[in-house]
């Protein structure tokens, strides 16, 4: 009896150090994979703002006057002489083939979940926003400001142009009923104009509706550190005054996207709200670090032009490398995975890690602990078993 009492603690002993070495070791890898995210975060920070400092060197240079600008002559050494030009091969080498983009496929959409019915409420900022638009303008010394239109139902974009005309305002750009526009600074315009049968409201975007939560309270907390940033633009900067203005309120202004109007920047977090209340901004958002997915890049790349999905028996169709064999080296392959190991004709592979590790072949070739050589075979042939959004680039490859 004593032996069975103590063979069951120990037992429970036992399965107590198990769960806790467990539990403590899946808290170590959130935490370090938390530590891993916060590091990429604050190199992603450090190249953003290192690269807007060099653009914005750059376009200062540009802007320098010709007789003040250096001239920098790059001297070719004694005895040089060019060799002659290579005119690009008529096709490529044996079992290599040229390809070019096409574009990215698009089909007929089936069902859309948008309600076309429904109308946008109207944001309290464009109800009683006269005031602040008169003192916008008289702020910025201008006998107009920036700020935003609702159509009144049933109204016609031609027909708000009119009424802004009358009263010394132009429509910029429209997005739905919501229209931008420069409108006019005087309390008894903005009236008239805020009275007219085209106009549901007139108003100003708040300084807290232009920065997104995250950005905001890190403002809030009184931060001095830099953070990279868009500002998007309420109009085009083609003589660079709105470019002036944020330099002026602390900014350092690299790239413009006249396309979106935006500037790629980098300001103290203590600015961000005094260049958010500015009337010629519409938007502060911190420049985030993106990791495209495979499904965005294999759309990107054209993949999609290239081959068809049929649901019917989840395979695909048209060119996907089909008659091309592919070797992966890296650091094994599982092939349990459904994208790597179904619908295959031949899966081989060879180790080449004994001499290093001394591991025998069939006790890791087929087990990728590190999972980085199932990923790099997935993005070039993954078949899209599992999710065919997903599918690599040849997902046809059988060898």
């Amino acid at each position: 009896m004593y032996r069975k009492v103590c063979a069951g603690a120990l037992g429970a002993a036992l399965l107590s150090v198990l769960v806790l070495a467990y539990m403590l070791g899946v808290r170590g890898t959130a935490e370090e994979e938390a530590s891993e995210s916060a590091e990429k975060d604050r190199l992603a920070v450090e190249e953003a703002i290192a690269q807007v400092a060099a653009e914005s060197r750059a376009i200062d240079q540009s802007a320098t006057p010709a007789k003040t600008r250096p001239r920098i002559v790059a001297r070719v050494p004694s005895g040089f002489e060019p060799g002659p030009l290579r005119s690009p091969p008529a096709k490529p080498p044996e079992g290599y083939g040229f390809v070019t983009h096409h574009a990215v496929k698009r089909g007929r959409m089936l069902e859309s979940d948008v309600d076309r019915d429904r109308r946008v409420q109207t944001p309290d900022w464009l109800t009683s926003s006269e005031p602040a638009l008169a003192d916008l303008a008289q702020a910025a010394g201008r006998e107009w400001a920036f700020g935003w239109v609702r159509l009144a139902e049933g109204s016609a974009l031609d027909e708000l142009r009119d009424a802004l005309a009358a009263q010394g305002g132009v429509v910029l750009g429209q997005s739905g009923t919501f229209v931008r526009a420069r409108l006019p600074g005087g309390a008894l315009r903005l009236r008239a104009l805020a009275e007219s049968s085209t106009v549901e409201g007139i108003g100003a975007v708040p300084a807290g509706a232009k920065v997104p939560a995250s950005l905001g309270e890190r403002a809030l907390a009184g931060g001095h550190d830099e953070v990279p940033v868009w500002i998007t633009l309420m109009d085009d900067d083609p003589e660079g005054r709105w470019r002036g203005a944020l330099a002026g309120m602390g900014a350092v202004v690299g790239y413009f996207d006249p396309t979106i109007r935006t500037y790629a920047a980098t300001l103290p977090l203590d600015a961000i709200w005094s260049i958010a209340s500015a009337d010629f901004v519409l938007a502060v958002e911190a420049i985030g670090r993106v990791e495209p997915t495979l499904e965005m890049a294999s759309a990107a790349m054209g993949a999609d032009t290239l081959r068809t999905y049929d649901a019917s028996n989840g395979l695909f169709a048209g060119i996907g490398g089909s008659s091309v064999t592919v070797g992966v080296m890296d650091t094994g392959l599982n092939v349990d995975h459904g994208d790597i190991g179904s619908n295959r004709r031949s899966i081989c592979g060879a180790n080449f890690t004994n001499l290093i590790f001394s591991r025998e072949e069939d006790q890791d070739l087929w087990f990728d602990y590190n999972g980085h050589g199932t990923h790099v075979a997935g993005i070039v042939f993954g078949n899209g078993a599992v999710e065919s959004n997903r599918a690599g680039m040849a997902p046809l490859v059988q060898d």
